[in-house]
């Protein structure tokens, strides 16, 4: 019984994190709405606030593998659960190529620093191209298909 909640209040912080992203960028460009700049924003976030506070938003490298996870693809890193959280949950709906949260995030769920690095990464997120975004997010260490590691994370940040 444990286990499920835990992975309940797990999803719940997934969910929180999407809709606090969804929330920032909202007047932005659409383009930034859709699965792949979502979890570009989700990764380059949590990338942010592992080199500044030493762990993830969401640490997904627990024993049971209950927060973000990422998937090395041609196209970069990307979110294990991103595809399956935007298109079976009832707290987001799609128009187009694009996501909307139904529901507003709920600050219990995010800690300031975690909010502070979604912003960073929101703000800068417009200064890549879609190649650049790629670039930095690809692990050429990691095999296309793999899970990437966290000792990987930690491979990949200037200065550790």
């Amino acid at each position: 019984m444990t286990n499920i909640n835990n992975e309940i209040r797990n999803n719940k912080r997934l969910l929180n994190h999407l809709k606090y992203i969804l929330d920032k960028i909202q007047y932005d460009s659409p383009k930034y709405r859709t699965c792949f700049y979502l979890g570009k924003i989700i990764f380059f976030s949590e990338l942010q606030h592992l080199q500044k506070y030493d762990r993830l938003i969401i640490s997904s490298y627990d024993t049971e593998n209950t927060g973000w996870q990422y998937i090395n693809r041609k196209l970069g890193a990307f979110p294990l659960k991103l595809n399956i959280l935007l298109n079976n949950s009832e707290e987001f709906y799609k128009e187009g190529n694009e996501y909307r949260s139904i529901i507003k995030y709920n600050r219990d769920y995010l800690s300031l620093s975690e909010i502070k690095a979604v912003d960073v990464v929101c703000s800068r997120i417009q200064n890549y191209s879609i190649k650049e975004l790629i670039n930095r997010s690809y692990f050429d260490k990691v095999n296309i298909s793999t899970i990437i590691s966290y000792a990987d994370f930690i491979d990949s940040m200037p200065n550790k």
